[in-house]
């Protein structure tokens, strides 16, 4: 495929869109090895071959150059040979690699800021370069700079086209705002796209847990709800959803929100979550509706499987 163009048959790479994709010679998400989070490579470590699309003999020489000064820790000489062989080589979607190998030479010499525009430039020509965005992502953890590293996980997710690989990216950036920054709401976005594109129990649950952080009761219950729906086959688990639908309704919804009503569905599905019991009692004791509070005992009293309860 790299031959093609560089033989002159498309004018450029966005007539060939194979070529937009993760590339077997740069390295994509699922080809390349697990880079470390930290650090950079060492001298001695291996570097792919020149790709068959560069190999135009005074592009590969500067690229052999390149790769010889850095393997002997001569990142400034490296640096100036991959520009050349940038400038040779054009418009072409290898240079990817000659951005990211010269984001290494610069993170290298210290010079962070620097290196991670190169790693950007990589991954704007090859989103799904992977070892330009493991590096990036070292750097921008390392800096804390959240939402730059959020910004990559994005361009990341556009150029994906599979479902479960764009959940992937969407359930990397919950991450990334719930664990390391400490800020859930700044996740919510994200999750709520996962759910749209794939409503599963993890992401409802994870989306649940945002809200809640966020002080947002009435969409975290909403998203309870579809949860709750989702899991109609495992009654107890559906019932503690709703159980703990009712209590948030009850305590933080104005007049209680639909407390009651969870509360009834949770006991529907196990009476013996005794915590969504309390939650009719109290509801209906308030307002002395005695008679549906006896129903309601009258109808789970034979599903009790604690004697003492009963």
């Amino acid at each position: 495929f790299h031959a093609i163009p560089a033989a002159g048959f498309f004018p450029g790479r966005g007539d060939f869109p194979v070529l937009v994709q993760q590339s077997v010679v740069v390295g994509g998400a699922e080809s390349s090895p697990p880079s470390r989070r930290s650090g950079h490579p060492a001298a001695t470590s291996v570097r792919p071959s020149i790709p068959p699309g560069a190999r135009t003999p005074a592009v590969e020489e500067a690229w052999k150059q390149g790769s010889a000064a850095a393997s002997q820790g001569r990142h400034a000489e490296a640096v100036e040979h991959y520009k050349k062989a940038l400038l040779l080589l054009g418009k072409k979607p290898e240079r990817a690699e000659l951005y990211h190998r010269m984001g290494d030479a610069k993170a290298a010499l210290g010079k962070n800021a620097e290196a991670l525009h190169n790693y950007d430039k990589a991954l704007g020509v090859e989103p799904l370069h992977h070892e330009a965005f493991e590096r990036a992502r070292a750097l921008l953890e390392a800096e804390k700079s959240f939402a730059r590293l959020e910004a990559l996980y994005r361009r990341r997710l556009e150029a994906r086209s599979d479902v479960t690989a764009k959940v992937k990216e969407l359930a990397a950036i919950a991450t990334l705002w719930v664990d390391q920054a400490k800020d859930p709401s700044k996740a919510i976005p994200a999750l709520e796209h996962w759910v749209r594109l794939s409503e599963d129990a993890e992401a409802l649950e994870r989306l649940v847990d945002a809200l809640s952080a966020a002080g947002r009761h009435a969409g975290a219950n909403e998203a309870r709800k579809r949860l709750a729906k989702l899991i109609e086959d495992d009654p107890p688990k559906r019932a503690g959803v709703l159980a703990a639908a009712a209590q948030v309704a009850q305590k933080h919804l104005p007049g209680g929100g639909d407390a009651l009503d969870l509360a009834r569905a949770a006991l529907d599905a196990d009476a013996n979550v005794l915590s969504a019991l309390e939650v009719a009692a109290l509801a209906l004791g308030t307002r002395r509706r005695w008679r549906e509070l006896a129903e309601i005992y009258e109808s789970i009293l034979p599903r009790i499987a604690d004697d003492v309860v009963a």
